[in-house]
């Protein structure tokens, strides 16, 4: 309240305004599918590495970025196999992901790991490139070697401690 109780022409009155900033967040992976590499026979016994998605953050605080597969155990599988018993079986853990190109590759598991080992600070369109390996059996009898379609659903959470 102001009022004019000394005669002056005028009175002040100060008003304070504010507002509260929540967590703002944004992650895109410019797609929402990678192909990978088709392995050969030479490809059997080894690593097949691909790249991955080129991820944009965007974070008005401290960020962490957490991955990990939503299948429990193995790769999706859509195959027309040989005979109606047999299928596809390829562990998770076949499928490794790594921030450099000839850095550590990480087996993917179904629960979430940090991709940056420690908390990255707030920024507009960070770029951050996945680097990708597919393990292939040495065996061409392995279930994880079946012929047919694979898929594998990976969780990427930004997270802002």
């Amino acid at each position: 309240t102001c009022s004019n109780a000394t005669g002056q022409a005028s009175c002040n009155l100060t008003v304070t305004a504010s507002v509260t900033v929540p967590t703002l967040v944004e992650l895109n992976t410019g797609s929402s599918t990678i192909t990978l590499t088709q392995p050969s026979a030479a490809n059997l016994g080894t690593d097949v590495p691909d790249l991955g998605p080129l991820l944009s953050i965007k974070a008005n605080k401290k960020w962490n970025l957490q991955v990990n597969s939503t299948e429990a155990a193995f790769w999706s599988y859509d195959g027309t196999a040989a005979s109606s018993t047999e299928t596809g079986a390829k562990p998770i853990s076949d499928f490794k992901w790594a921030t450099a190109a000839d850095g550590t590759f990480t087996a993917i598991s179904n629960t979430p790991s940090n991709i940056f080992g420690s908390v990255q600070n707030r920024g507009n369109a960070v770029q951050k490139q996945i680097y990708l390996k597919t393990f292939y059996d040495a065996d061409y009898a392995a279930s994880s070697n079946v012929a047919g379609n694979y898929s594998i659903h990976l969780l990427f959470t930004l997270i802002a401690p």
